[in-house]
């Protein structure tokens, strides 16, 4: 019986270690295709940039500079899948830390909403931001790169999923001693049954009627975001109608000075 014992004790010690010694492989062969994939892609950022810019004068023919657009676009969001994919490799291995510091909330949400505000201006879409006012007056106390990059993702997920004539709406505001920001959209929503699949890396849910391009990183990443920061997410949507995504960030030293 103890013989049995030391042996199964033996088989799990070695299939643990395996599996860290896997989790570490994969952790180095993601950061080393990052660094060999944005080298690349940051020469075709900043040269595209130039092209559509104009930098040099106009074109002969505008439709190069259609074309330099499209380039741009197109490695902006490569960069974006590579980052999220190394983000959520580093979240899942335990190993994602936070730098909390002071930051005014507004001036993430103007930066995240500017960053979309083209393409949903291209799709008809209007994105509208509802913050309570007293946000404006004092700092919250959170990782300002990892609440932007939360922001991007909801806010480029709710404008991907909505159709023209649509609507985008950020909201933030006190609850408590916790920080709310939701993202609610018209979009096309999501049926009950697949509430769980979209919170799992890679498990984009089909729709029969829209084809959308993407991992389905986006929320799986901005929940282990929120996670590393203390908080939660939480997701409401009604196929057909919208989403809402929901954050909530802890802030014991607002809850204390409302106290």
């Amino acid at each position: 019986m103890l013989d049995e014992l030391v042996r199964k004790n033996s088989e799990l010690s070695e299939t643990a270690f395996r599996a860290e010694a896997a989790n570490r492989a994969k952790s180095e062969f993601l950061a080393n295709m990052s660094h060999e994939l944005r080298t690349p892609l940051t020469a075709v950022l900043g040269f595209s940039e130039i092209m559509k810019d104009e930098v040099f004068g106009p074109m002969a023919n505008p439709q190069y500079r259609n074309y330099a657009v499209d380039i741009h676009n197109s490695a902006s969001h490569l960069i974006r899948v590579i980052t999220d994919i190394l983000d959520l490799s580093k979240a899942e291995s335990g190993v994602i830390t936070a730098e909390v510091g002071p930051v005014h909330l507004p001036e993430v949400v103007a930066q995240a909403v500017r960053s979309v505000e083209n393409r949903a201006a291209q799709d008809g879409i209007a994105v509208v931001v509802d913050i309570d006012p007293s946000l404006a007056l004092e700092s919250i106390e959170t990782d300002e790169a990892k609440l932007l990059q939360m922001l991007l993702n909801l806010l480029s997920n709710a404008v991907k999923f909505t159709a023209a004539g649509g609507t985008v709406t950020l909201s933030a505001k006190w609850a408590a001693e916790w920080l709310e920001i939701a993202v609610r959209d018209t979009g096309i929503g999501i049926a009950e049954e697949d509430l769980e699949k979209v919170m799992t890396p890679f498990g984009q849910v089909a729709s029969a009627y829209y084809t959308k391009e993407g991992f389905g990183l986006g929320l799986p990443l901005t929940n282990k975001l929120a996670q590393a920061l203390g908080g939660q997410l939480r997701i409401e949507s009604v196929l057909g109608h919208g989403t809402t995504v929901t954050i909530h960030l802890p802030q014991p030293s607002h809850f204390a000075i409302a106290a």
